[in-house]
Order: C-alpha cells, then structure tokens, then sequence
C-alpha cells in the first residue's frame, strides 16, 4: 500500500518504469519507544461509480509497553481521467484506559522515483532548491512561525505556511499538501534523499 504509478505515456497501463512512490513507511515515536505501522493493512471499498473511487486503507500503531494503540484509516480518492490522488487520513487513539497519550514526532516516509535533478518548491519559499545540496524541511512550530531550511540552514521564514511542498524531476513530480497546516502545529514536509541516494518525501 502507498505505492502510486502515473501514467506518463496515457497508454491506459501502469508499468513498473513509472512507479512514482515506492510505498510509504510509518512511524511513530511516543517518548523515546517507536512503533511502526502495521505492514498488513485491511483494504476496503467505500464507493465507486463509473467517475470516482473510495478506497479506505486501515491499519495500527501499537505500543504493547504502553498499552496503547493507534487505530489508522486512510481514505484514498481515485477520480476518471485525473492525474492525482486524493489522501484523506483520520488516526484515533483506542487508549481509553488513560486520558492523554504523548506522541514526540509522526512520520511517513516514501521513495519517489522523479527521476534526475530533483528540484523543491514550497509555499512559502522564492524559486526551487536542488535536494542534492541537502533536505529541504518546511516547519510550522508554532500558529505564528514558520521556517524553510536546508541542510539545517534557514532560507525563508515567516507566520504561516501554506502547507505543500513539491518534488519534482526529470521523470516526473510529487506535490504533498496538508490540511490546516498552521493551525493545527506542529507540523513538517520534507524532501530529501535516503541512504540509497533515492529522492524521498517525508510527512
């Protein structure tokens, strides 16, 4: 699951050379203990007709020292003759034995295969910079406050973000966007590479 094609040719087929997200890896870290998100997702069929497709993909984070697990549903809208896919997600906490649960971070990581000279572009930022100089983060600690840095290094800043960022190459592009970005802070997008030299983005 997560793995998603783009028809690039629009011969009707989905080849293995257009692969743009290799499949997304969760992770979850509350405190200083990390959980991973369950590699054997439920898969289920919400609507369909003959314009537009509701997948819903459901799955866990658990905790088992904490007793405490985090019940995932993502619902993934297909659209006819649309060359993107909307991802609404909804994660509850089913930890009703106590009344808070701390999380430290939230992250969903993918391999997007955009090919050579990936460039990132966001909101918020003048221009594009080349991911091969380093990660580009946006990050919106605070309602009021936003950065964009690479490689640690601050190059916009400002109240509030938009909330995308774009990836994109010479084989194609990835754009990831959230919803209430600022408002709902904290929260963090970036692109960089992996320990393999793919070009990633991290949510």
């Amino acid at each position: 699951p997560g793995r998603v094609w783009l028809d690039k040719n629009r011969d009707g087929r989905f080849t293995p050379e257009e692969l743009v997200l290799d499949g997304g890896k969760g992770r979850v870290t509350m405190a200083d203990k990390t959980a991973t998100v369950a590699a054997n997702p439920s898969i289920q069929v919400l609507s369909r007709n003959a314009l537009h497709v509701v997948v819903r993909v459901s799955s866990n984070a658990e905790f088992p020292e904490d007793k405490a697990t985090l019940s995932g549903a993502y619902d993934l809208h297909v659209y006819l003759n649309q060359p993107f896919l909307r991802v609404l997600h909804t994660w509850t906490n089913t930890n009703t034995a106590s009344e808070w649960t701390q999380l430290q971070s939230w992250d969903l990581m993918s391999p997007a295969a955009v090919g050579a000279g990936a460039q990132v572009a966001a909101g918020g930022l003048d221009g594009a910079l080349g991911v091969s100089a380093g990660p580009v983060s946006v990050d919106q600690p605070f309602d009021n406050a936003f950065t964009v840095t690479q490689q640690g290094r601050t190059v916009a800043r400002g109240e509030k973000a938009e909330g995308w960022l774009d990836l994109s190459g010479s084989d194609g592009g990835v754009t990831v966007a959230l919803r209430d970005f600022w408002q709902l802070y904290p929260k963090r997008l970036t692109a960089g590479t992996d320990s393999n030299g793919r070009s990633t983005v991290t949510v």
